[in-house]
């Protein structure tokens, strides 16, 4: 049977190469890759030790950071601003003859859907 996790044990294996720089409000450590981590010194939170842990673990690039986008895809206009769009462009080519860029507005969004 495994045993239980205890992430208490496990920040302070991470720990155990660190430097502590200073401790005043916050215990801040200098990790052996040159990173610095900062923790309360009297955390009131129940998950504050897990927060502490995915800190080290991130610093450490043991765990994936937040916000690194994948690829993005290319935006496709919708309809109506295709609509918009052609209503202009034919609207300032001349190709609308006397009609008014409302008119070609119109007959645009009609023609997309």
């Amino acid at each position: 049977m495994p045993l239980p996790y205890n992430p208490e044990a496990e920040l302070k294996r991470l720990l155990k190469g660190a430097q502590l720089v200073r401790s005043k409000k916050h215990n801040v450590y200098r990790l052996p890759n040159g990173k610095l981590v900062s923790m309360s010194h009297t955390p009131s939170d129940l998950n504050a030790v897990r927060n502490q842990l995915r800190s080290v673990e991130r610093a450490l690039g043991l765990r994936d950071g937040l916000g690194k986008p994948g690829t993005r895809r290319t935006k496709t206009p919708t309809p109506p601003a295709q609509a918009l769009t052609m209503a202009v462009q034919i609207w300032t080519s001349g190709g609308a003859g006397s009609r008014t860029l409302q008119d070609s507005l119109k007959n645009a969004l009609k023609e997309a859907h």
